[in-house]
């Protein structure tokens, strides 16, 4: 069964190589998805932004894949996960700048 989950991830993650670590882990899972920066949405990351990412695959993966992003570069304070319905499936797992 697969899943698609959209994510917002807080705390220090910018700027120490979080979206890289991202892209290795969900490729490490066979995932598809996108990870960026957000510098735009205040109401959610704060003043320093966030992390925002989108992630599909098998169910099982896709929820490893959330809790192994806890044990990446500088310190995740919190994430928010949502389903998503992307408009396709995903072919690759990228970082969007």
């Amino acid at each position: 069964m697969d899943s698609c989950l959209h994510l917002y991830i807080r705390g220090q993650v910018v700027g120490v190589g979080f979206r890289a670590f991202t892209k290795n882990l969900a490729d490490r899972y066979g995932l598809g998805g996108f990870v960026r920066n957000v510098h735009h949405k205040p109401e959610i990351f704060g003043p320093e932004g966030g992390v925002e990412a989108e992630v599909q695959g098998e169910t099982d993966s896709v929820h490893a894949f959330v809790k192994g992003l806890r044990n990446g570069p500088g310190k995740v304070t919190d994430i928010v996960t949502q389903p998503a319905s992307p408009g396709k499936p995903y072919t690759s797992f990228d970082i969007l700048f």
